[in-house]
């Protein structure tokens, strides 16, 4: 029989000669398989509790704990479905919800079959610390959206939409946040002067997100009309501010001799502590500066990153507190007034609980310095 000389499953029909719990790796794919005589298949050694049911109702709702790879045949659609459950991503909250997905339709539900339009996870990207009045560019996607984008429509939205504060003279003045193209993929946004408001030392905070939805014509096809993405803490930076404290950065070796940044002093002090630096919160609230050497500052072979998360952790665009300008003024006891560097925005930060601020070069993800935020 030709199929035992095969190099794909050599088991052939009925597991002729193979013994119970025999491996074989595939060829192509170095999958490692085991034979179970009692289901007459190959099994994955990766996903050995994968089963088959065969029912007209959900075996979820049977009692099953259906696990991802699990399929089933639905005798009463003659459909056959696989359990499919996406990984956890850092933008979820909560763990995702796992279902049955058509083998034939990945979009059909059994609620109705005409219904078979997703939007999917809707996610956002854009700058969590841009300038007042500069105009940052906002991007949606939809990693896991089966619906075609002539169906469905965008909506940008930020909460709170506007702010109203006192000006000079007592009177109440109203800024909103302004969305360049708020029903397209993606936008500009722009927060006018006088967005960048503090209390005491914190900042006012805009939650940008977006809201998919389908078209009215199209409902009807939709299992879920409605998507909403996860939301962008956004603090815009002033354009006119009190003159801000600062540090100095530069690139030297720890007792390892390996590369790593150092800081000290500028207009407040930065302490050595082993190979962090400590600063005092109250002293750098409600954002600093930091003035790099000449080669750190070369932005060809540098790209720093201060982050609350080392990058091991993933971190997002509401973990990264630095925004790179250049001349950027007042700076406190700068000569001329202004500095290039970064700016760290911590106004977001518990001052009552010390925190790390992991620096790393963007270039390489390699963390090579820490800073030491402490009440």
């Amino acid at each position: 029989m030709s199929w035992l000389d095969s190099d794909d499953f050599p088991s052939g029909p009925g597991g002729g000669s193979v013994d119970q719990y025999s491996t074989w790796v595939h060829p192509n794919t170095q999958a490692v398989y085991f034979w179970d005589v009692d289901k007459n298949s190959w099994k994955t050694l990766s996903s050995p509790g994968a089963r088959m049911f065969t029912d007209t109702v959900d075996p979820g709702l049977s009692g099953y704990q259906v696990q991802d790879g699990d399929m089933w045949w639905d005798s009463r659609a003659l459909e056959l479905r696989v359990y499919h459950k996406p990984p956890k991503t850092p933008e979820m909250a909560n763990n995702p919800q796992g279902r049955w997905v058509s083998s034939t339709n990945p979009e059909m539900t059994l609620e109705d079959t005409n219904r078979n339009m997703i939007i999917g996870m809707v996610t956002i990207d854009g700058s969590s610390s841009p300038f007042e009045e500069e105009e940052v560019i906002f991007t949606a996607d939809r990693p896991y959206g089966g619906a075609p984008e002539s169906k469905i429509e965008y909506e940008w939205r930020s909460s709170p939409p506007d702010i109203t504060v006192r000006d000079a003279g007592g009177n109440e003045v109203t800024y909103t946040i302004f969305f360049g193209s708020p029903n397209q993929k993606e936008t500009t946004v722009r927060f006018p002067q006088g967005t960048a408001v503090f209390d005491g030392a914190y900042q006012v905070a805009y939650n940008i997100s977006c809201r998919i939805t389908a078209k009215e014509e199209f409902e009807d096809e939709f299992v879920n009309p409605v998507g909403n993405s996860p939301s962008i803490t956004v603090r815009p930076l002033p354009l006119a501010a009190d003159p801000v404290q600062y540090i100095n950065m530069a690139s030297g070796l720890n007792g390892l001799s390996q590369e790593m940044y150092t800081f000290t002093d500028g207009s407040t002090a930065a302490t050595p502590e082993g190979d962090a630096f400590v600063l005092d919160f109250s002293q750098v609230l409600p954002n600093f500066f930091v003035v790099p050497s000449t080669a750190v500052g070369d932005r060809d072979n540098h790209e720093v990153i201060f982050s609350t998360k080392p990058p091991s952790a993933n971190p997002g665009p509401n973990d990264i507190v630095s925004s790179y300008q250049s001349d950027y003024g007042p700076i406190d006891g700068i000569a001329g007034g202004k500095a290039t560097g970064y700016i760290l925005q911590i106004s977001h930060l518990d001052p009552t609980v010390e925190k790390t601020i992991y620096v790393y070069n963007a270039l390489n993800n390699a963390v090579q310095g820490t800073i030491i935020l402490r009440p």
